[in-house]
């Protein structure tokens, strides 16, 4: 049985319980917004994600993430909090090596209120090994967005399940 199922569904049960706790501590949104408009927005924000990803620019990412924002590192077993941290570990993880190709797609999506939960899919194609084959990396992602004052969306809580 591949471990990383069960992972991808404690983080997003989790996720969507932080939802619930966030959306019952924030005042209620103002104006309708439908389903529609918020993913267009989202999916923006994706494609600002993967080209952030290919040029390897650490501050682009993390404007993506609300100033109180999470990374969640199955892999690694850590939790970010915070701009600062973001900026910190996606920095090094640039200058270590990047994407030369990046692709991000949601695959559903459920709005609560003044947050929104997105779950989707991702690939990334790196540089050739020594063999002088690109190295991929496929997984499955979950994210929390949070509506802006601005009418915005910005990352609340991301998480990335890796499938090899």
């Amino acid at each position: 049985m591949n471990r990383s199922r069960p992972l991808l569904l404690v983080l997003v049960v989790a996720a969507i319980a932080a939802t619930a706790i966030a959306q019952a501590k924030s005042p209620p949104s103002t104006g309708a917004t439908t389903k529609a408009k918020v993913r267009a927005a989202i999916e923006i924000n994706n494609q600002k994600w993967a080209r952030a990803q290919v040029k390897g620019d650490a501050k682009a990412i993390v404007d993506l993430f609300t100033d109180d924002g999470m990374e969640l590192f199955s892999r690694r077993g850590k939790v970010l909090k915070g701009r600062d941290s973001l900026l910190t570990f996606w920095r090094e993880v640039m200058r270590d090596e990047h994407p030369t190709e990046a692709s991000v797609k949601t695959v559903d999506l459920a709005l609560h209120g003044d947050y929104a939960t997105e779950v989707g899919n991702y690939s990334y194609t790196y540089k050739p090994d020594a063999d002088g084959k690109p190295r991929r990396e496929n997984g499955r992602y979950a994210v929390i967005w949070r509506r802006q004052s601005n009418g915005g969306w910005k990352i609340w809580m991301d998480t990335g399940i890796p499938r090899n």
